[in-house]
C-alpha cells in the first residue's frame, strides 16, 4: 500500500491506517496520486501500481512500469473513478520485485531555498452524491453514468 502520513485539506475522506482512503458519504470518486520513485540498481525494474477496494483488487485498474538500467528517479501519476459507499475504503497498491526501487521523500533546501519533495501527493475528489447520478443504457453504453450536478468534496495529502 502507498503509504500517506500527512493530511493538508480533508472533507468528506480520511485517510485510516496509514493509507486507507475513507469516504464519508457515497459518490464517485477521483483518486489521483503522484509517486517519486527512486531505483538504485543499475539493473532494469518493472513496478506494477493498481487499485483495491475494500481489500480487494480492481480489476483492470494495474499499470506496469518497466524503468530502465540505470539508478534514477521516476515519477508517477494518473487516477481512478471508482464508486464508493458509505465508509467504504481503497487503496493504492505497489509491487516490484527489485529491493532497491523505493517511493522517497526528500528533505527541503536552505541554500538555495526549496521546499521538501513528497514521496506521494494523493487527491481524492467526490465528483458525483449517490443520488446524483443515474444509470444509463442510452448513448454512452450500458453502465455509464450520467449526472445532474458536479459536486466536489477535496482532500490532498503527502508524505
Amino acid at each position: 500500500m502507498m503509504l500517506v502520513n500527512s493530511t493538508e485539506l480533508s472533507k468528506g475522506v480520511a485517510i485510516v491506517s496509514g493509507g486507507l482512503i475513507q469516504v464519508a458519504q457515497s459518490g464517485v470518486y477521483n483518486i489521483q496520486f503522484s509517486a517519486q520513485v527512486v531505483k538504485t540498481s543499475v539493473q532494469q525494474a518493472n513496478i506494477e501500481i493498481w487499485l483495491a477496494k475494500n481489500g480487494q483488487n480492481v480489476e483492470w485498474s494495474n499499470t506496469g512500469l518497466t524503468l530502465e538500467k540505470q539508478s534514477g528517479k521516476y515519477i508517477t501519476a494518473w487516477n481512478w473513478f471508482t464508486a464508493l459507499d458509505d465508509n467504504e475504503h481503497a487503496e493504492i497498491r505497489w509491487y516490484s520485485q527489485d529491493p532497491t526501487l523505493q517511493l522517497v521523500s526528500v528533505s527541503s533546501q536552505l541554500n538555495p531555498s526549496i521546499p521538501a519533495i513528497p514521496s506521494v501527493i494523493l487527491t481524492v475528489n467526490r465528483i458525483w452524491l449517490a443520488r446524483d447520478f443515474r444509470r444509463s443504457a442510452g448513448m454512452f453504453g450500458a453502465g455509464s453514468w450520467l449526472c445532474r450536478c458536479v459536486r466536489a468534496e477535496d482532500i490532498v495529502t503527502g508524505k
